[in-house]
């Protein structure tokens, strides 16, 4: 009877030991998929801020936009010129009359808009 119960006691243990060790490979497992996880997480939050940071940016470029056409508009209504005045500056600056330079179109443009 002793031997019956030693050998199931060394079964007991070897099996045991061969559950110890398949947890300490799930464990391997476990961890390495969590450190898979966490350098993922850590890449996706790098992500988001690197998006917070141009989504700010394009904010502020619309802003500054929309300030400079204020600008660029208000300062076409406080010209002083007459619709006469107008067309002979514009008569002045026609790019065909200046080779069709690149000063003379932006001008012309920029006459013909506070033309309405």
């Amino acid at each position: 009877m002793f031997f019956v119960t030693l050998k199931k006691y060394r079964a007991a243990v070897a099996e045991l030991a061969t559950l110890s060790d398949e947890l300490a490979r799930s464990q391997e497992i476990i961890d390495g998929k969590t450190r898979a996880f966490n350098e993922l997480m850590e890449a996706a939050q790098d992500g988001l801020r690197e998006l917070s940071r141009v989504t700010t940016e394009l904010h502020t470029a619309k802003m500054e936009v929309a300030a400079a056409r204020q600008s660029a508009a208000s300062a076409g209504r406080n010209a002083q010129f007459t619709p006469e005045q107008l067309r002979t500056l514009l008569q002045l600056c026609h790019p065909d009359k200046h080779g069709g330079k690149e000063s003379a179109v932006k001008m012309t443009k920029h006459i013909n808009a506070l033309r309405g």
